[in-house]
């Protein structure tokens, strides 16, 4: 990774307050788009609402589809994970997929103009630096453009294990979030260790410790990114 990279903002939205969601982008815009699939009800909107965004929203759109075992609504299988993530390949222009579920990247069809992120989600605990090696090497053999790391820091000790991945990382493209007691600092001053990515919210938070788009905007700018 190159720490010169400026972080960018990811704003999350949730399918079900689409309209609260886009009325709060037109005032804070973010440098991308997250639309989280797996929090709608009805799969069948999933496109037509995507479509909604291309006309909306002027930063570039990344497609979730969040598995249940990291945190998400998502309970299908490969093929029903294959068929939806390639059904929104022609409106978005990155896609996020666990690391776990890194394998369904060879049945995506027409992904090699967009940006792939694999993830990493753990809501109890930062694991060991020996644990996160092991992700994180699947994650770049797996040729991943971005490697997210997600984790619960409940300690100064975890946050700083987390906060260091970028650093150890240098030759690629890491983006860390904290959640927990200590997860707002983390994400605040993140920038500042070298991650590519912030999650915010827009109306409401989809994961916990999440700031809004204008108030992760502004502890950025006040911490002189």
């Amino acid at each position: 990774m190159n720490n010169v990279e400026k972080t960018k903002l990811v704003a999350c939205l949730n399918p079900q307050s689409l309209d609260e969601d886009l009325r709060y982008l037109s005032e804070h815009e973010p440098d991308i788009v997250e639309y989280r699939a797996d929090l709608i009800q009805d799969h069948r909107g999933i496109i037509s609402q995507l479509k909604i965004l291309g006309e909306k929203v002027n930063s570039p759109i990344l497609f979730t589809l969040r598995d249940r075992m990291e945190g998400g609504n998502f309970s299908g299988g490969d093929l029903k994970r294959v068929s939806m993530y390639n059904s929104a390949l022609p409106f978005v222009d990155a896609i996020d997929l666990e690391i776990m579920n890194c394998h369904c990247l060879e049945e995506l069809e027409d992904k090699s103009c967009k940006t792939i992120i694999l993830s990493f989600h753990d809501f109890e605990k930062t694991p060991l630096l020996s644990d996160l090696d092991i992700v994180i090497k699947k994650a770049a053999e797996a040729k991943a453009d971005i490697i997210k790391i997600a984790a619960f820091c409940g300690s100064e000790a975890e946050a700083e294990r987390l906060l260091s991945l970028p650093e150890k990382y240098k030759n690629l493209r890491i983006a860390v979030v904290g959640m927990g007691p200590l997860g707002k600092e983390v994400r605040k001053s993140a920038p500042k260790f070298g991650s590519v990515l912030g999650y915010a919210s827009t109306t409401s938070a989809v994961a916990p410790g999440q700031l809004s788009v204008a108030e992760l905007r502004e502890a950025w700018n006040t911490g002189n990114q």
